[in-house]
């Protein structure tokens, strides 16, 4: 509730808002990204009364929240702001991001997971960084063969079929081979307790994305 006096009783205007930093709209993030979620709420009329930021209908609290993305889901996300000034007006900004992954991104993962002590000796890091180096040689690879690819024209080609197949092929040695060796990797790991739940969680779905994305 609020008492107003004078022009703030005649208030229709909602406040405004402003993010001065945080994930932009329709942005691509990783794990290893972190926002301060700088965002500005005014209204000259009746003054704000409440603010409050919303992850994915979940609030994290006051605007001055920092988001961190490394315990956050693959997959996108919408971030949303909402106010009201003391008049009852009220607002609304939303921004829509994605958090993917790749093998590099993947080791990142890894690597932080290691210092918070999820992934228990350096001897079981080092086995899941080999796991992945495996996997960025076969990205490089394809990426190297996607440059190699002719733009498209109205009659078929031969070289460019030729260098589809092999991306093919090598998209489906890191699904059926590197990524599922990766994940089984991930499964031995946990059952002798050498990885944490939290860490299995976390690369298990980074695995997972790489092979169907």
């Amino acid at each position: 509730t609020a008492i107003l006096t004078a022009s703030s009783a005649l208030d229709t205007i909602p406040p405004s808002i402003v993010f001065n930093a945080g994930p932009e709209d329709q942005g691509l993030y990783t794990h290893q990204n972190s926002f301060p979620s700088s965002i500005l709420v005014a209204d000259s009329g009746s003054g704000v009364a409440e603010s409050e930021l919303i992850l994915d209908d979940v609030s994290l609290g006051g605007v001055s929240t920092t988001l961190d993305l490394f315990a956050r889901p693959l997959g996108q996300h919408v971030l949303t702001v909402e106010a009201y000034d003391n008049a009852g007006n009220w607002n609304e900004q939303k921004r829509a991001f994605t958090v993917y992954a790749d093998a590099t991104t993947t080791m990142a993962d890894a690597n932080r997971a290691y210092a918070l002590g999820w992934i228990k000796n350096k001897s079981t890091l080092s086995n899941l960084l080999a796991d992945l180096r495996a996997i960025i040689k076969i990205e490089k690879k394809i990426m190297k063969l996607e440059v190699k690819l002719p733009p498209a024209v109205e009659k078929k080609l031969t070289p460019e079929q030729r260098i589809r197949r092999r991306i093919e092929k090598l998209e489906a040695k890191i699904d059926k081979t590197l990524g599922k060796n990766f994940i089984g990797d991930l499964d031995k790991k946990l059952k002798s307790k050498a990885i944490t739940v939290e860490a299995y969680t976390l690369l298990k779905d980074d695995a997972l994305w790489l092979m169907n994305n």
